[in-house]
C-alpha cells in the first residue's frame, strides 16, 4: 500500500488508517529491500497508534523488533526498545515486551539486565499453549543465553506440532532455531538435516529471507566438515545476500570461514576473519559463542593482547548467563592465556563441564588445545590421552580437519598416528535420510513419516533403501539401537 505523497493516504489524519499502510510497506520491504527497511516502517506505523491502541503498537513492536535483529540493526532496536518503555501493552504482552527490551540489554552489553525477562518468557512460553511467534522468540533469545538444551526440546515439539498442523510456513523459521541449536551442540549430523529441509521449504514459499539464513548455517556445516570447496562456494554466492537480508546468520557463516582456517592451522587468517566477527553488528548477538575461536587463533598465531577484549565481554556474558558450557568455554579461553602456574586447573575444569554439557565437539576442542599444552611441557601420556579421544570425537563427528590437526600433534611425539577413519555412520546419510531413520527409529510407519516430513511413503520407503547398506542394517528393527546412543552422545 502507497503513501507516498501523491497517494491519497497520505492525506488522511486517522493514525490507525496511516500506520496500518505504513506497516504494510514494511512487510512488502522485507524481502524486496532488507529487514532493516521494514524496521524503519514498522516503528513508524507502531508510533503512531502507541496512545490510541497499545494492543496493535504491541504487536507491530514485537514484530520490528524480531526485523531489526534479523539485520542486526541494532539502533532499530533500541529505538523499538524505548517505544515499548512507553506504554502500558495489555496484560497478555507482558513477558514477550519484557523479553525483547531485554534482547536490547544484551546487544548494548548489559546480560545481567536481560537474561531474567529472556527466562521468564521461555518459561511462560513452555508447554505449547502460546503464539507461535512468541515461541520462535523465546528459541532465539534462549540460544543468546546459552540455553542450548532447552531450545532444543522445546523447538522440536515445536516442530512436531507444526507439521501436525500443516503449517508449512512455520517450518523454516522452526527449523533455523532447531539448526543453530544442534550446531552449538555439535550435533552436526542433525543440524545439516534442518538446513536443508529449512532451504527447501523456504524456496518452495518464496521466502528469500529464510533460506539464505539457512544456507548461511551450512556454510559453517561445510566449515566444521573441512569440506574447504563447497565452504568456500556456498559462502561466495550467499554471504553478499545474506548480509543485506540475514545479517546474524550471515555472521555465522563468516564465522564458519574462520574457523575453517584455525581448524587447518592458519592461525593468522583465522584471527583477522574472527576478529572482524567479533567487532561486527552481531557481535553480542549469537556470535558472542565466537570468541573461543577468537581466543584460540590469537594466542596461536602470537598476538594473545588482541582477544582480551572480547574475552572479557564474552567472560562478561558468561557469568550472566551462568550456564556450565558457557562457563567451560570461558574457562578454556583463560587457560589458553593463562601462565603455567593457573593453565592446568584451568584446562581440567573446562574439561570437567565439558564431560556433562555441551557435546562432544567442545570437548573434543578442550582436550585438542589441554593436549597441545601438555605435549609443550613434556607430560607425554596425558597429552596423548586427550589428543586420541579428540581425534577419536572429531572423526566421529565428520570433522576432518580438526582431526588431522589432533593426529598431527599426536604425529609430533616420534609415533606413527592412526589411519584417519571414517565419520560415524549418521554421518554417511543425507539430510532426508537421517530424517528418514530418525523417525522410523522411534517407530513411525512410513505413512506417518511421510505425513510429518510431506513426502509420498513411497518416497519414505526409498530413503530407507538407500540408507540401511549405508548403517550395515538390513531393516527398521535394527535402527533403534543405532540411531538412539548417536542421538544422545552429543551432551544428552
Amino acid at each position: 500500500m502507497d503513501v507516498s505523497p501523491g497517494n491519497p493516504l497520505s492525506l488522511t489524519t486517522d493514525p490507525g488508517v496511516r500506520a496500518a499502510a505504513i506497516y504494510t510497506r514494511g512487510a512488502v520491504e522485507y524481502e524486496r529491500t532488507s529487514p532493516r527497511a521494514d524496521a524503519e516502517l514498522t516503528i513508524e506505523a507502531a508510533a503512531l497508534v502507541c496512545d490510541t491502541d497499545p494492543e496493535r503498537a504491541a504487536l507491530t513492536l514485537y514484530e520490528a523488533a524480531h526485523a531489526a535483529r534479523h539485520g542486526a540493526a541494532h539502533d532499530l532496536l533500541r529505538r523499538a526498545a524505548d517505544l515499548m518503555r512507553g506504554f502500558t501493552p495489555p496484560d497478555d504482552w507482558p513477558p514477550v515486551v519484557a523479553a525483547l527490551l531485554g534482547w536490547a540489554e544484551l546487544f548494548a552489553g548489559r546480560p545481567e539486565l536481560a537474561v531474567g525477562p529472556m527466562r521468564d518468557l521461555y518459561t511462560a512460553t513452555r508447554g505449547g499453549a502460546n503464539h507461535l511467534t512468541h515461541r520462535i522468540t523465546a528459541g532465539f533469545g534462549g540460544l543468546m543465553i546459552a540455553d542450548d538444551d532447552e531450545v532444543i526440546a522445546e523447538a522440536e515439539d515445536m516442530l512436531a506440532e507444526v507439521r501436525a498442523g500443516g503449517a508449512l510456513g512455520w517450518i523454516p523459521y522452526t527449523l533455523n532455531v532447531l539448526a543453530v541449536a544442534r550446531l552449538f551442540r555439535g550435533e552436526f549430523a542433525d543440524a545439516r538435516a534442518c538446513v536443508a529441509e529449512g532451504a527447501s521449504v523456504s524456496d518452495e514459499l518464496g521466502n528469500t529471507t529464510e533460506s539464505l539464513a539457512h544456507r548461511s548455517v551450512e556454510v559453517w556445516l561445510h566449515a566444521v566438515a573441512g569440506d574447504e570447496a563447497r565452504c568456500r562456494a556456498l559462502a561466495e554466492e550467499v554471504l553478499p545476500r545474506a548480509r543485506a537480508r540475514h545479517r546474524v546468520n550471515a555472521e555465522i557463516a563468516a564465522w564458519g570461514l574462520g574457523m575453517l582456517d584455525l581448524s587447518a592451522r592458519r592461525f593468522g587468517e583465522a584471527f583477522e576473519r574472527l576478529e572482524r566477527v567479533s567487532q561486527g553488528p552481531a557481535s553480542r548477538d549469537l556470535l558472542i559463542r565466537a570468541v573461543p575461536d577468537l581466543v584460540e587463533a590469537a594466542v596461536r598465531g602470537g598476538t594473545p593482547d588482541r582477544a582480551e577484549g572480547p574475552l572479557a565481554a564474552f567472560c562478561h556474558w558468561a557469568e550472566h548467563v551462568d550456564r556450565p558450557v558457557a562457563t567451560g568455554l570461558a574457562l578454556r579461553c583463560r587457560a589458553l592465556l593463562a601462565g603455567d602456574g593457573d593453565a592446568d586447573a584451568l584446562y581440567t575444569e573446562a574439561l570437567r563441564l565439558h564431560e556433562r554439557h555441551g557435546g562432544p565437539y567442545e570437548r573434543a576442542r578442550t582436550q585438542l588445545v589441554y593436549g597441545e599444552w601438555l605435549r609443550r611441557r613434556r607430560r607425554r601420556t596425558e597429552a596423548r590421552a586427550h589428543l586420541a579421544a579428540a581425534v577419536t570425537v572429531f572423526e566421529r563427528l565428520g570433522a576432518g580437519l580438526w582431526a588431522e590437526r589432533a593426529r598431527g600433534e599426536l604425529a609430533a611425539f616420534g609415533e606413527r598416528g592412526d589411519e584417519p577413519r571414517r565419520g560415524g555412520p549418521l554421518t554417511l546419510l543425507t539430510p532426508q535420510e537421517l530424517q528418514v531413520v530418525r523417525l522410523a527409529a522411534t517407530g513411525h510407519t512410513n505413512k506417518e513419516i511421510a505425513a510429518q516430513l510431506f513426502l509420498s511413503p513411497r518416497t519414505v520407503g526409498h530413503h530407507l533403501y538407500k540408507a540401511y547398506p549405508k548403517l550395515g542394517v538390513t531393516g527398521r528393527a535394527e535402527l533403534t539401537d543405532l540411531v538412539e546412543p548417536a542421538a544422545g552422545e552429543p551432551g544428552k
